[in-house]
């Protein structure tokens, strides 16, 4: 994301600070800063904006919220005094809210469309964009001042006065301001008229409506829509757009209205004549809530490594535009139980939306919660896993889950039965559905309470249609019996912030600890010795004994690989697995190795071995089981190279000593450039004693290492043999090698070597490896360095064969 200084200036009551400044501590607390560029009198700073951050920071207003928040300055937000000048006749109807969620239109009219004045030129031209005119200018300005896109529609081009915001039909088709025609899918959001696709939402406008020199009506259009589904359709038509690339990152719908009136408000400043600007047609079906999350001291000191005071914390929300208080769970409760009673019952009520004007059991205690700053799972299974079970009397705030033995009929109407966990219309769990699926819940759940103190308990209830609070010993709804489970403390004070709307990003007390974390500035996180209190862990034998393993065959060359889990064969299938082709877990070590020996076959000239060495200590997974295995094995060229049987028994034998004695059967799995051993782990090791500590039993560390990636272009080879005066020795000859330099040489090695009988010469054969990371080599990349190279060496007296 490029801005320009002078723009985040404009938010800013405060003068900045020095560019280098800004590059430094904005690094240090928010954004990689990938360039710093002057231009004329300004700056230009290019950021690179992490993913999770795009809906808030890809915009003038989001750098400079960051800016003064990490240097402690005055943020000044741009508000428009927007008067309309009269009532539109257009209107709009969307089709699906989940997918448009927002969507907001002004009419203008009167514009002129004419060349932008030189400083909008100037600004967008700084920051890499085309100027066009000033409606298309005007909303590019205000997309990159607020990260909200707009667009604009010829009013005079519109077919009727609806707009109609829906899923493109079969067969449609649009033609876009490039010129570029689009054969529409079905799974496509346009913005239509009465006579068919006008813009390709979220994405690029349509040529059809396209506002030129003669526009003197525009519709302006600033609406939200479902990110998913602009990627989908982006990347099925191959348009990726500034606009496709903010609503695919989700924007909150809170900006739609207010960068609409401010584009209005700036086309009006920009326009001759002063363009007069109508009433805005919203829709806003659900309007949007700040999220609340909050945080004890406790678990920020704890996760940062620091020694935050409370007043700290505050403060530093506070600079990320948070509103703060300090609140317990046991005053939240007590503050909420009398003012909820009454409260209408709704099935599926929605904690973001709905609350707190209606609820269900569970959304009621989720929003109590919310309220106190702590986050728990919407659904009453998903509580009762989150909570820890609670031995004795219930304290304010704690949960109280039941099985009421009522099952609810597709009409709506309740009676009593056994229950069954396969009845569909149950509204009981017998396991968590969200926070971890499949754990099982005794004895099932389907109704939850949130206890208030004094015996009694305060719920949503469907069987008196309202929030009521009562004796939990008189409730009939928990007859059957109750558990009662604790999220937190009732006394700990939190922390808890009402987030700004713009901050997708922060959900949980995690987002919010990383916020005051990034603020002060990790560098002033202390190493933490807590761990030294900690009781000792048993060692696992498995990674002891495999440690013992890993020693012997490292000795004899081999290199541990670890391969893929996955695979296209097995007993076990994997859930939305990441490939479809491999969705099952393996049952042998057997593919991935031999995959791993033939790449390193390939790689043999790279690697300068003739014979490839290479082990797997791994997981396989077998009628439903999971053990671990050994395979270590071979390949090479040639058959030859595979006469192995003497090594493999030393090896056999070694690693048997290992581990006390023990008897190993390796199987053998031979293939065409491949020969494997294969020994199952898991028996052996169960029959072998217990360890109480790896530190006897660890490799030995080898500082030397280092790690390379393999380039995905191929490598050449070239070899020399030159004769060598036995008077004068090969170290003469491996000095003149060593003192050669090309860009693309990864290595020379001695292949082989011969002497004829009576000579005075011995003949030295090497091998010289080319590689790109950016490209396939050519003859001409490396002939030149071969040619130069023997006129060395003849130079030097030596003889070339």
């Amino acid at each position: 994301m490029k801005v320009l200084k002078s723009w985040l200036q404009e938010y800013i009551v405060e003068t900045l600070p020095e560019d280098s400044v800004i590059e430094s501590e904005v690094t240090k607390h928010a954004f990689e800063v990938e360039g710093v560029e002057k231009v004329t009198d300004d700056t230009v700073f290019d950021f690179k904006i992490i993913p999770d951050r795009a809906h808030d920071a890809l915009s003038h207003i989001g750098i400079a919220r960051e800016l003064a928040a990490i240097f402690n300055l005055t943020l000044k937000e741009k508000n428009v005094s927007y008067e309309p000048s009269f009532t539109t006749e257009y209107k709009i109807e969307v089709e699906n809210s989940s997918l448009v969620p927002n969507f907001c239109i002004a009419e203008m009219r009167g514009v002129t469309v004419s060349p932008s004045p030189l400083f909008l030129k100037k600004r967008l031209e700084d920051l890499g964009q085309r100027s066009i005119n000033t409606i298309v200018d005007a909303t590019n300005y205000i997309m990159l001042g607020t990260g909200k896109p707009l667009h604009a529609f010829d009013a005079d081009k519109i077919v009727g006065n609806t707009l109609f915001v829906r899923k493109a039909k079969t067969g449609e088709r649009l033609t876009t301001l490039e010129g570029k025609d689009i054969v529409l899918s079905e799974d496509d959001i346009v913005i239509a008229d009465a006579e068919g696709p006008l813009s390709l939402a979220g994405i690029k406008g349509g040529k059809r409506a396209e506002v030129d020199v003669s526009t003197k009506r525009i519709i302006l259009e600033s609406a939200n829509f479902l990110g998913s589904s602009i990627r989908k359709t982006g990347t099925r038509v191959g348009i990726k757009t500034d606009a496709s690339k903010r609503f695919e990152s989700v924007l909150t719908s809170e900006i739609s209205l207010s960068a609409l009136e401010l584009c209005a408000s700036f086309i009006k400043e920009l326009g001759e004549g002063a363009p007069l600007a109508s009433s805005s047609v919203v829709f806003y079906p659900k309007k949007e809530k700040r999220y609340t999350v909050g945080v004890s001291l406790r678990e920020v000191n704890s996760f940062l490594g620091m020694h935050l005071q409370e007043e700290d914390v505050v403060h530093l929300l506070r600079r990320k535009r948070c509103d703060v208080e300090i609140k317990t769970l046991e005053e939240v409760v007590s503050s909420l139980s009398s003012s909820l009673v009454g409260v209408p019952y709704k099935r599926g009520a929605s904690v973001l939306y709905d609350s707190p004007n209606a609820f269900d059991c569970s959304s009621l205690t989720s929003y109590v919660y919310t309220v106190a700053g702590i986050q728990i799972p919407r659904m009453a299974a998903d509580q009762f896993v989150f909570a820890s079970p609670v031995e004795g009397e219930p304290l304010p705030g704690d949960l109280i889950f039941t099985n009421t033995g009522v099952i609810k009929t597709k009409e709506g109407s309740f009676y009593s039965q056994v229950l069954e966990k396969n009845i569909e219309e149950a509204a009981v769990r017998f396991e968590s559905v969200e926070w971890m699926p499949g754990t099982p819940i005794p004895g099932g759940v389907d109704h939850v309470a949130l206890y208030v103190g004094e015996g009694q308990v305060l719920h949503a209830t469907s069987e008196r249609g309202v929030v009521i609070r009562e004796l939990l010993s008189e409730s009939s709804q928990f007859k059957n019996g109750y558990s009662i489970r604790r999220v937190a403390p009732c006394e700990e004070r939190r922390i808890v912030a009402l987030i700004p709307y713009e901050r997708l990003d922060i959900r949980i007390k995690e987002d919010l600890v990383d916020e005051i974390g990034r603020l002060v500035g990790y560098e002033f996180a202390k190493e933490s010795t807590h761990y030294e209190n900690l009781p000792k862990g048993k060692a696992w034998k498995t990674l002891a004994y495999g440690n013992l393993i890993r020693k012997v065959l490292t000795s004899y060359g081999f290199s541990e690989v670890m391969t893929y889990s996955f695979s296209e064969e097995g007993d076990i299938s994997i859930i939305n697995s990441v490939d479809p082709k491999r969705n099952k877990l393996r049952t042998s070590l057997e593919v991935g190795m031999t995959e791993a020996l033939l790449k390193g076959l390939y790689h043999k000239e790279f690697l300068g071995k003739e014979l490839i060495r290479a082990f797997e200590i791994g997981s396989v997974f077998k009628d439903e089981a999971e053990t671990i295995s050994l395979a270590f094995g071979y390949s090479a060229a040639s058959t030859k190279k595979l006469k192995v049987e003497a090594e493999v028994l030393e090896i056999t034998k070694k690693i048997s000593e290992a581990l006390g004695g023990v008897t190993l059967s390796p199987q053998e799995v031979l293939g065409e450039k491949t020969k494997l051993f294969i020994v199952s782990l898991s028996p052996i090791i169960e029959t072998l004693p217990e360890v109480s500590t790896y530190s006897a039993l660890l490799l030995e560390k080898k500082n030397s290492m280092s790690y390379e990636s393999l380039s995905v272009y191929p490598f050449v080879t070239r070899d020399i043999a030159v004769f060598v005066e036995d008077s004068v020795g090969e170290t003469a000859l491996l000095s003149l090698l060593e003192s050669q330099e090309h860009p693309y040489l990864k290595k020379f090695y001695k292949f082989d070597s011969f002497k004829k009988e009576g000579d005075t010469r011995t003949s030295f054969a090497y091998r010289f490896v080319f590689q790109s990371m950016e490209k396939t080599l050519t003859l001409e990349d490396v002939a030149p360095f071969m040619e130069t190279l023997y006129t060395q060496i003849e130079k030097a007296g030596f003889t070339i064969r």
